[in-house]
């Protein structure tokens, strides 16, 4: 075998992770988006949309860390808090582009569409930020704590925005 095809076929399986990687990402931030997109119904859309993207920023961001330290078969990690970072500017992006007021004026389509195209733009961002923010040292210990750290972030942080929501009549059915 001549190395031409060894570096395609490594070429070829690394292309294959991190679509693998990807898809992942994207169902598992789309499925556990849901309970929070879900909140419109007694929280008003203009708190509801931005928490959704925001949260959904942070459940992609730790799944690709976690698949693409899984999956990427090279002896880097990826970097975890500049992945989470950098996926909350893109959300953040995404909640303040200046398109997106259009889905805040009861844009006519269904919100499952709209949920699948945070998760899209999301995904793409955090798999690209995973794969180029790797570091050769790696800490056990220190990734589970952050991880569980940030993924208890989540649900605090939708419990404290419905309730100062709350407090300023943005919820009710």
């Amino acid at each position: 075998m001549n190395t031409t095809s060894v570096v395609q076929t490594k070429t070829k399986n690394k292309a294959f992770r991190w679509l693998i990687i990807f898809i992942v990402t994207l169902v598992a931030n789309v499925v556990l988006s849901i309970p929070v997109f879900g909140t419109t119904i007694f929280v008003r859309e203009e708190v509801s949309y931005p928490l959704t993207v925001v949260v959904m920023a942070l459940l992609v961001a730790l799944t690709s860390s976690w698949m693409s330290n899984l999956l990427s078969g090279e002896h880097t990690h990826s970097r975890l808090l500049h992945v989470v970072a950098v996926t909350e500017i893109i959300a953040l992006l995404l909640v303040v582009w200046p398109g997106s007021w259009l889905f805040y004026m009861g844009l006519s389509i269904a919100r499952i569409y709209l949920l699948i195209g945070w998760g899209l733009v999301l995904s793409a961002g955090a798999c690209l930020v995973a794969w180029s923010f790797r570091s050769p040292t790696y800490s056990r210990r220190k990734e589970i704590i952050m991880y569980l750290v940030l993924l208890a972030l989540a649900p605090t942080a939708v419990v404290v925005t419905i309730a100062i929501a709350s407090r300023f009549g943005l919820t009710g059915a």
